[in-house]
Order: C-alpha cells, then sequence, then structure tokens
C-alpha cells in the first residue's frame, strides 16, 4: 500500500489519518490487482518494481492477482508468472476500447485460463463489449471458460454492469462466479433501471463489493482508493432492504472464500 500511495505524496498511515472519517473500523486489507505484464515479468526493473516485495512488506495486502488486462494483450503473449498468487487477472476480452486485436486478446486469455486451470486459481474477469451491433465480448468470454476450465471454478466477475440476463447466463454455466460491483452503483437506482434489477434480484452469495481504484469514484470524491466500499454496501441495503452489517458480513466471506484466505464464520 506504501508503494501505491507514494504516487499521492504520502504513505498509507498518513493516507489513513486523512481518511479516517471513512477508514472502516474492520477494514482488513485489500488485494491489489497487477495487469500489466510488462511491469511484473522478467524483463521489468526489479529495482523499479518488484511486486513480490510490496506483497511481503506490507501488512495491508492479503495477497495479489497478476494476469494481462486485454489492453495489454500485445505484452502478454510470452507469460511468465513466477509470483506467488491469490489469483490469475484481471484478464479477458475488451471491445469497447482495446486498441489489442481481438484475436491476440483471445489467444492471451486462453492462455491464462490455463494457466489457472493448471494451478487451481481463481480467475478475475474483465469482459467489455462494444458498441451496439460489434462483437460481444460476454460471448466470448463465455465460450472461452467454458472451452479451458470447468464449470466449478472460482471466477471473479469483475466491475459486472450488465443486465440480469447477463448474469444469469453465467450463473447457468458456473457454479462459484461471483460478481464485482463498485461505487458506479449508486446511480442505478434512478438512472439505470435495468442495471438496478441485477442488485435487487441477485443473492448476496454471489456479491462482491470492490472499488477498481482509482477509477469509479464514489461521489464528491476526487479518486477511488482501495478502503472505500461503504457507499456501495449501503447501495446494497437499500436494494435488498437488508441490514449493511449483514452486507459486509456476507460479501467479506465471499471474499475470502473466493480467494482462497482464510473465513470466520
Amino acid at each position: 500500500m506504501d508503494f501505491i500511495y507514494n504516487k499521492c505524496n504520502g504513505n498509507l498511515a498518513i493516507w489513513k489519518e486523512c481518511l479516517s472519517p471513512i477508514w472502516h473500523n474492520y477494514f482488513a486489507g485489500c488485494i491489489p490487482n497487477f495487469i500489466d505484464p510488462s511491469l511484473f515479468t522478467k524483463s521489468c526493473d526489479s529495482s523499479q518494481y518488484d511486486p513480490t516485495w510490496i506483497q511481503e512488506q506490507d501488512p495491508a495486502v492479503l495477497g495479489a492477482t497478476y494476469g494481462c488486462h486485454p489492453h495489454f494483450a500485445t505484452a502478454g503473449k510470452d507469460l511468465s508468472f513466477k509470483q506467488l498468487l491469490l489469483a490469475i487477472g484481471e484478464c479477458g476480452i475488451d471491445y469497447m476500447r482495446s486498441e489489442s486485436d481481438p484475436k491476440v486478446q483471445k489467444e492471451v486469455f486462453m492462455t491464462q485460463l490455463s494457466l489457472a486451470k493448471a494451478y487451481e486459481l481463481p480467475i478475475v474477469i474483465h469482459c467489455r463489449s462494444g458498441p451496439r451491433g460489434t462483437l460481444n465480448a460476454e460471448e466470448t468470454c463465455l465460450e472461452a471458460l467454458d472451452e479451458e476450465i470447468s464449470r466449478f471454478h472460482n471466477i471473479h466477475r469483475h466491475c459486472f454492469t450488465e443486465n440480469w440476463d447477463v448474469a444469469l447466463k453465467w450463473l447457468r454455466r458456473f457454479s462459484n462466479v461471483y460478481f464485482g460491483f463498485t461505487s458506479v452503483i449508486s446511480s442505478w437506482e434512478h438512472n439505470d433501471k435495468e442495471k438496478y434489477e441485477v442488485l435487487k434480484r441477485l443473492p448476496l452469495e454471489y456479491i462482491l463489493l470492490e472499488t477498481d481504484a482509482p477509477y469509479f469514484r464514489p461521489n464528491q470524491v476526487c479518486f477511488s482508493d482501495g478502503i472505500m466500499p461503504n457507499e456501495h454496501a449501503v447501495e446494497l441495503t437499500r436494494a435488498k432492504n437488508i441490514n449493511v452489517n449483514r452486507v459486509i458480513e456476507v460479501t467479506t466471506y465471499n471474499a475470502r472464500h473466493l480467494y482462497g484466505l482464510p473465513t470466520y464464520e
């Protein structure tokens, strides 16, 4: 965490003090997501960036995921992961903004699925379709997963912003898929009823709270942070008419179960 906060002219202790009004008493730590292979494969300069050192030195880091985001697919054709992993990813297909060739994206995605299968690691999936009428990333991802892994594999469907029909496709094909939601859900009740329906209908046992920091910032905040799931936890309580502590309890258990961390009943 100090490595991350150093980019903001400080360290974890300084930022924890600054953010004390929103720092949850039960914050247990975070799982950073390394997505650009050029920064953590053997070709990188370890004196500038050493993910293993970051994990081992920082008590706020519970573990990490490593993968190749679709935007960096070209750099991920020769993947070599030596770090201790909690999961592979985020990886997947992006037809919205990525400049990487779709065929290369699929090839690199399949390579990472093979790694996840071989080492029995969870997969963090990035899946984003293009404008209406173009290629469907959801179908491409699902077909690749069907081809390579078991229906019982642990899957984190990262930053889910699709409708209920899409969620059902994932649920029907994979028994251990969890859907991550960020603070973007705070606008759905009034601005996107179709997506809000997902929050109401999806069982809490399949939900994760995530931030995708520094993106998807909460309202009236300059940037997102790994300790800021509070706002969308409250949003879920409204959608499901349940206690916020129950939301935090179950989603925390889900995250621990998905990533193989110790769970507490």
